[in-house]
């Protein structure tokens, strides 16, 4: 089974991958390249994904956590993440 790094086309020790999109508008006959959005991935040690952030236009974002552990039968339990 693929870990989520390798399902995302990611090889070696990837900690962080940073993915930006970008969109091209035309302003008084000129194309400008502008960020559109972007979304950063974090992997724990043995490239399962741990967090994701989402990155608008304007510069907002937030940011998804998921921490899982394998029960070692056959299926995936979702933990909460702990309270700070």
């Amino acid at each position: 089974m693929k870990t989520d790094r390798e399902s995302s086309d990611l090889r070696g020790a990837v900690a962080r991958a940073v993915i930006e999109t970008r969109e091209f508008v035309d302003e008084e006959g000129q194309r400008i390249e502008q960020p559109w959005y972007g979304r950063e991935l974090a992997f724990d040690h043995f490239g399962n994904l741990v967090e994701q952030t989402f990155r608008n236009a304007d510069g907002s974002s937030y940011a998804h956590s998921r921490r899982c552990r394998n029960d070692f039968a056959s299926s995936i339990n979702f933990a909460p993440e702990p309270a700070s």
